[in-house]
Formats: structure tokens, C-alpha cells, sequence
């Protein structure tokens, strides 16, 4: 077990090339990040120097980069978070349009970044449709259950087509993680409650509310 393991780190290693910053990844890569080959499927290389550093990825969680470059596999400049910490970073360091086009930070159509695709965006939705679950789908899909979540209910890639999930819409919408990401962004400084009620598809007056602790607050 230690041979192989060991192997495994010494094929990893060989595809990356160490800079005074960050370890670069030189190996195969999708356009944005890294792709490593292991146990008959492509994975993305800085989740791979995370396993490999830190041990097993909680579903839940993404591997974000402290260094904010995608090939970067160094594993003190990953850590992890959720979708909605990816969206305040990106908020903060200005990523991706986020001070102007919110909806960009959802990794939708207009977004050349992102993990999808509109095809398997689609795809996505009409299987939702026919019964199976987010967390079933996420585990097809480069994406965690939550991201699935907004992706079928509308939240996310407005623009790709498919049926919409609207089983939830009526009473609140939104989880408390989007709740914690709404308060986030607005005291980041780079959004106002418009901008925000486009990008989670509700109204400004409950944007407000959230912003002020009036709703969601049992955080």
C-alpha cells in the first residue's frame, strides 16, 4: 500500500515544476486547471495535491487556491471551502467580472471558466426532472450537490435551457449557506442589493432583510 502510494506521488510530482511561489502543474489540463489520470478517471490536479497532503475531500467542500492560480498544486496554497466562500473570494479579489457581473460568479454560460459545460448543464435538468437526486448527480458532474442544487432550480446558468426545478419556490428560497454568501458579498463592498437579487433570483427587499439580520440569521 505505501509502494503504491508512493508511486502514485512520484508520477504526480514529475508533472509539476516548482517556482519561488507556486508548484505548477505541467501536465494535461482542461484549458483552466490541471487533469491527472488515477483509478480510470480524470481528476483535477489541485484536488489531487490536496488528498495527497491533507487526506480525503469532504463531498461538500470544494479546493480553493489562497494563490488564486488554477494550475497551482502547491498544497499551502489550497484549502477548502464551500460554493459560497468560492463566491465571496472571488468577490474580494475582483475574479471573473464579479463587481459587474454577478452572475458570472455562478459558473454559468457567459463564464468561460467554468467546470461545466451547457450541454451537461442541460443534461443535468432534464434528469433532475425524471427523479434523480442532487446528490446522485453531483457525483456524475465535477460538482458538489448544492451547485447541482441551484444549477436545476434556476439560481445558476439562467441562460442554458432545460426544465427548472421549481418544487422549492414558493416560501423562502434560498439555503442558509446563500444566506451567509449574500451577507458576504454585500460587505465586500463589490455588490448592492440588485446586483445580488439578480445573481440569487430574489427580490431586493428580502436582499435587504438578509443584509440586515432581519431573515436567515441563525447562522
Amino acid at each position: 500500500m505505501k509502494n503504491n502510494l508512493q508511486n502514485v506521488i512520484d508520477r504526480f510530482m514529475a508533472k509539476v515544476i516548482k517556482t519561488e511561489d507556486c508548484w505548477e502543474w505541467n501536465g494535461a489540463n482542461d484549458g483552466r486547471y490541471g487533469i491527472v489520470w488515477l483509478n480510470g478517471r480524470n481528476h483535477k490536479a489541485h484536488r489531487v495535491a490536496y488528498v495527497l497532503a491533507y487526506g480525503q475531500i469532504p463531498n461538500d467542500l470544494m479546493v480553493l487556491h489562497h494563490c488564486d492560480n488554477p494550475r497551482c498544486v502547491r498544497p499551502d496554497h489550497l484549502f477548502l471551502g464551500t460554493q459560497s466562500d468560492n463566491l465571496i473570494d472571488c468577490s474580494k479579489k475582483g475574479r471573473n467580472g464579479a463587481k459587474t457581473h454577478p452572475e458570472r460568479l455562478a459558473c454559468g454560460i457567459d463564464n468561460g471558466a467554468s467546470k461545466l459545460t451547457q450541454e451537461q448543464v442541460v443534461e443535468m435538468r432534464y434528469r433532475a426532472a425524471t427523479g434523480e437526486t442532487y446528490s446522485k448527480l453531483a457525483r456524475e458532474y465535477p460538482v458538489n450537490a448544492e451547485t447541482v442544487r441551484r444549477i436545476c432550480r434556476g439560481l445558476m446558468w439562467k441562460k442554458a435551457g432545460g426544465p427548472i426545478d421549481c418544487s422549492c419556490r414558493k416560501g423562502h428560497k434560498l439555503t442558509q449557506d446563500d444566506a451567509h454568501a449574500i451577507r458576504g458579498l454585500y460587505r465586500s463592498g463589490g455588490f448592492v442589493y440588485s446586483e445580488l437579487a439578480e445573481c440569487y433570483g430574489i427580490d431586493q427587499s428580502l436582499v435587504g432583510r438578509i443584509v440586515k439580520g432581519e431573515v436567515w440569521t441563525n447562522e
